[in-house]
């Protein structure tokens, strides 16, 4: 940096000051490069405000035109169990939100008021009011006049009101799902088998869920063994020691019943052949299909055979 010197004559005194040149250009020279930068910054916050799209505050949480229309709930009881597992799923491929307030609606044993949903959020709150709509759009019968008691649109309650109609948790729904848990109805045809152990154990995992108890493994053994043909039944029970899980004995019975209906078998015990043929190792006296004589109902060539003896 160079200095300069130089005197100044004021009222007849002499002054000396020193010139930096150099410093002042360098100051002068960064002032204009911040004063540019921030014109750059004012230029890039101005068109990033123009190009920004707002989200109004009362925009839908729940954004249902993007998957279409929600199933309908006509009231029916037998009809709430898969219904009620379309709406949660409906709800939630839009806000992963909805699953969590659903199901703890679900469980909840008192009423759920406004409070509740402004000390949750008030993202919570709009939900609410979004799942009130849908639900007065999608339930018929008993279940709408549910949800027409419930006050101030708060849908998170009448989900809870719905569930409490319609799957209650008392002691005694408790047994007698329990009961029907225990008991479930053998399916006819081998073909369907594999749908009833579904569906049995999506219950099954339902419940348990909902009340924090599991079903012991051996009673689940004992509960799909009951829906399997015999000859599953007669496997499992002689490889026993083998067969020790839940897990281990649905692979069994699974397997057999697919590979049952691949080979078309589709008997209601497609394993026991004394369903097939009653009569055995007897000579041509016949079996199920020949009901006549030795060889038919009508004689020995079966119903219009007259030749019993061999002649025409």
């Amino acid at each position: 940096m160079v200095q300069k010197t130089g005197s100044l004559d004021y009222d007849g005194e002499t002054f000396s000051f020193v010139l930096m040149e150099d410093q002042m250009m360098q100051m002068r020279a960064a002032m204009e490069n911040m004063q540019t930068r921030l014109v750059y910054a004012e230029t890039a916050l101005v068109e990033a405000r123009a190009t920004a799209t707002p989200t109004p505050k009362t925009a839908s949480l729940v954004d249902t035109r993007s998957i279409g229309k929600a199933p309908n709930f006509s009231g029916d009881h037998k009809e709430w169990h898969d219904w009620s597992f379309q709406f949660t799923a409906y709800m939630g491929s839009a806000n992963a939100k909805a699953i969590t307030a659903l199901k703890a609606a679900a469980t909840r044993e008192t009423a759920i008021t406004h409070e509740d949903l402004h000390f949750m959020g008030e993202e919570y709150v709009e939900m609410s009011i979004q799942l009130y709509f849908g639900l007065a759009m999608l339930c018929k019968g008993a279940a709408l006049t549910t949800v027409k008691n419930v006050t101030g649109n708060n849908g998170l309650d009448a989900w809870s009101a719905l569930c409490a109609l319609y799957d209650p948790g008392s002691r005694g729904r408790q047994r007698f799902r329990i009961q029907q848990f225990l008991q479930p109805k053998k399916p006819e045809q081998v073909a369907h088998i594999v749908e009833a152990v579904d569906r049995w154990e999506h219950d099954i995992r339902a419940h348990e869920t909902k009340f924090s108890k599991q079903l012991d493994d051996d009673v689940k053994i004992g509960v799909i063994l009951a829906m399997s043909p015999i000859a599953v039944q007669n496997h499992c029970h002689l490889h026993a020691p083998d067969l020790k899980t839940h897990g281990a004995v649905r692979l069994i019975v699974m397997e057999h019943c697919r590979a049952q209906v691949d080979i078309g078998m589709e008997m209601t015990d497609p394993m026991d052949l004394s369903a097939m043929w009653k009569g055995k190792g007897k000579g041509d006296k016949g079996g199920k299909y020949d009901k006549g004589g030795k060889h038919g109902k009508g004689g020995k060539n079966g119903k219009d055979g007259k030749n019993s003896k061999g002649k025409a």
